[in-house]
């Protein structure tokens, strides 16, 4: 089933931009991804954009969210924060991403094994749910072979994204 975000988002201003910068470093530094042998935060942002193959919409965290269980969702490409993210790698040379707006990571939702498990961001916490190897130009949970899949194709912006078994199709790419 699709699950379709209906909120409207908050209006952005440069300073609430700028001040989630701020807020971006110091999550970074707090959940040790910066002091994890990688980059340190200020060399994370602004980030990269996530452009999917099927649509051209852009993965994000839902309504500018900064919290811990924040939906990821897709939207219109554009210049805010919340649809910048980076890579980090842990001392083990894991990869996850971290969306350089709330310096939280990309986690499917409870460590959930099922096909279709949410996408969220949480904090890192050293989970096999917040693994991401880039295969393909897919997004690929190695402990599950789930990619960072946009459910039944759609093209309708705030729809909630899912891990979904990879199977190279557009809607599991991400440029």
């Amino acid at each position: 089933m699709l699950k379709k975000l209906t909120s409207r988002r908050a209006p952005s201003t440069r300073l609430g931009r700028a001040l989630g910068v701020g807020a971006a470093a110091l999550a970074l530094a707090c959940t040790g991804l910066a002091s994890a042998g990688s980059a340190s935060a200020e060399d994370r942002i602004p980030g990269f954009n996530l452009r999917n193959g099927s649509n051209g919409l852009c993965l994000e965290a839902y309504g500018e969210g900064t919290s811990p269980g924040t939906a990821v969702d897709q939207w219109g490409c554009n210049a805010h924060l919340n649809q910048l993210w980076s890579e980090s790698h842990d001392a083990f040379g894991r990869q996850t991403l971290v969306n350089s707006y709330s310096g939280l990571c990309l986690d499917i939702s409870g460590a959930n094994t099922n096909a279709g498990s949410r996408l969220i961001l949480w904090p890192w916490n050293n989970g096999w749910n917040q693994e991401w190897q880039y295969t393909n130009g897919a997004f690929v949970n190695p402990t599950t072979n789930f990619a960072v899949d946009v459910p039944q194709w759609t093209n309708v912006w705030g729809t909630q994204l899912d891990a979904w078994p990879y199977n190279g199709g557009a809607n599991q790419i991400w440029k």
